[in-house]
Protein backbone atom coordinates (compact mmCIF):
# COMPACT_ATOMS: atom_id res chain seq x y z
CA UNK A 1 0.00 0.00 0.00
CA UNK A 2 2.91 2.48 0.92
CA UNK A 3 4.72 2.05 -2.46
CA UNK A 4 1.22 3.54 -4.01
CA UNK A 5 0.94 5.99 -1.71
CA UNK A 6 4.80 6.87 -2.88
CA UNK A 7 3.62 6.30 -6.87
CA UNK A 8 0.43 8.88 -6.33
CA UNK A 9 2.03 11.50 -4.20
CA UNK A 10 4.85 11.59 -7.04
CA UNK A 11 1.71 12.98 -9.09
CA UNK A 12 1.73 16.27 -7.05
CA UNK A 13 3.56 19.56 -8.66
CA UNK A 14 6.86 19.74 -6.65
CA UNK A 15 7.07 16.86 -4.90
CA UNK A 16 9.29 13.73 -5.08
CA UNK A 17 8.90 10.74 -2.72
CA UNK A 18 10.03 6.96 -1.94
CA UNK A 19 9.68 4.32 0.12
CA UNK A 20 12.72 3.68 2.36
CA UNK A 21 13.77 0.58 3.76
CA UNK A 22 17.56 1.21 4.86
CA UNK A 23 19.54 3.92 5.95
CA UNK A 24 21.55 4.23 2.83
CA UNK A 25 18.62 5.23 0.44
CA UNK A 26 17.74 8.07 3.48
CA UNK A 27 21.24 9.75 2.75
CA UNK A 28 21.37 9.02 -0.94
CA UNK A 29 17.68 10.29 -1.92
CA UNK A 30 18.27 13.64 -1.06
CA UNK A 31 20.74 13.56 -4.32
CA UNK A 32 18.26 12.56 -6.09
CA UNK A 33 15.97 15.47 -4.86
CA UNK A 34 13.78 13.51 -2.92
CA UNK A 35 11.84 15.93 -0.46
CA UNK A 36 9.32 13.13 1.57
CA UNK A 37 10.23 9.52 2.40
CA UNK A 38 7.39 7.17 3.42
CA UNK A 39 8.36 4.18 6.09
CA UNK A 40 6.37 1.31 6.21
CA UNK A 41 5.12 0.71 10.16
CA UNK A 42 4.47 -2.85 9.81
CA UNK A 43 8.12 -3.83 8.24
CA UNK A 44 10.16 -0.73 9.86
CA UNK A 45 11.00 -0.86 13.61
CA UNK A 46 10.82 2.32 16.10
CA UNK A 47 14.74 3.12 16.37
CA UNK A 48 14.72 2.42 12.45
CA UNK A 49 12.18 5.23 11.52
CA UNK A 50 13.85 7.57 13.73
CA UNK A 51 17.14 7.25 12.68
CA UNK A 52 16.10 7.15 8.87
CA UNK A 53 14.00 10.35 9.52
CA UNK A 54 17.25 11.69 10.69
CA UNK A 55 19.40 10.58 8.54
CA UNK A 56 17.07 12.28 5.45
CA UNK A 57 16.76 15.48 7.45
CA UNK A 58 20.48 15.93 8.23
CA UNK A 59 21.60 14.96 4.49
CA UNK A 60 22.65 17.58 2.10
CA UNK A 61 23.16 17.85 -1.65
CA UNK A 62 26.63 16.78 -2.93
CA UNK A 63 26.58 18.98 -6.36
CA UNK A 64 28.14 16.78 -7.69
CA UNK A 65 27.62 17.14 -11.65
CA UNK A 66 26.21 13.45 -12.43
CA UNK A 67 23.34 14.52 -9.82
CA UNK A 68 23.07 18.21 -11.48
CA UNK A 69 22.59 16.26 -14.99
CA UNK A 70 19.78 14.01 -13.93
CA UNK A 71 17.99 16.41 -12.27
CA UNK A 72 17.43 18.83 -15.31
CA UNK A 73 16.17 15.77 -17.30
CA UNK A 74 13.98 15.01 -14.82
CA UNK A 75 12.73 18.84 -14.92
CA UNK A 76 12.67 18.93 -18.56
CA UNK A 77 10.42 16.25 -18.00
CA UNK A 78 8.69 17.67 -15.83
CA UNK A 79 8.21 20.90 -17.74
CA UNK A 80 7.03 19.48 -20.88
CA UNK A 81 4.10 17.40 -18.50
CA UNK A 82 1.01 17.59 -20.57
CA UNK A 83 2.61 19.08 -23.71
CA UNK A 84 2.18 15.86 -25.78
CA UNK A 85 5.96 15.78 -25.78
CA UNK A 86 8.62 13.52 -23.58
Amino acid sequence: MLREFAVTTNKVAGVRACLIHETFSAQQSVDDDLNLIFLGGLVVGHAFAWESVQTFLAARFSGAEHYRRRLAKVAKLESNLGKGTP
